[in-house]
């Protein structure tokens, strides 16, 4: 009567690499949209600031907060068959992931402030510092609370599937 449709695995996979792609521009583009709204002069500091941030900062953090609980309801805390499913938390690779993104944070932060003829080199060096220190202290306790999460998600799925 009905037949099963038949899935290319090799064209489910490019579309997936497409889509990954596409998240981490998106996500790229609007941090970089945020980064530029709070450093430009017109927009006042402080809470009012948050008045301005508008759409860019709910659309950043709903994408963000779906695709994580779309992770961990499959017991995944990533997208890497390496991490996805490890038993211990892969320490060194999300901290070397969080120190990456604050210097990439940071760097951009320093060149905006630099062409606006803000700063000195050591107030630079600070920023930059502080920046990566401030992404690891934050990034690390999500990343092994969704490691967390997703592990007795997966521990949840194999008990029900003995118990059938």
């Amino acid at each position: 009567m009905t037949q099963k449709k038949v899935v290319d695995e090799r064209i489910v996979h490019e579309v997936g690499q497409v889509y990954r792609i596409a998240y981490y521009l998106f996500n790229a583009v609007v941090g970089l949209d945020l980064m530029i709204k709070s450093c430009v002069d017109r927009i006042p500091s402080g809470m009012a600031g948050f008045q301005y941030i508008g759409f860019e900062f709910i659309a950043f953090v709903v994408v963000n907060l779906v695709a994580q609980v779309l992770l961990w309801r499959k017991g995944l805390m990533d997208d890497e068959a390496g991490y996805a499913e490890a038993d211990t938390f892969p320490w060194k690779h999300y901290l070397l992931e969080s120190v990456a993104a604050g210097a990439a944070i940071g760097l951009i932060s320093c060149i905006l402030r630099a062409l606006r003829g803000e700063g000195s080199p050591l107030a630079y060096a600070i920023m930059l510092v502080s920046f990566v220190v401030c992404m690891v202290v934050c990034v690390m306790p999500v990343t092994y609370l969704s490691f967390r999460i997703a592990k007795r998600r997966r521990a949840q799925m194999y008990d029900s599937d003995d118990a059938q």
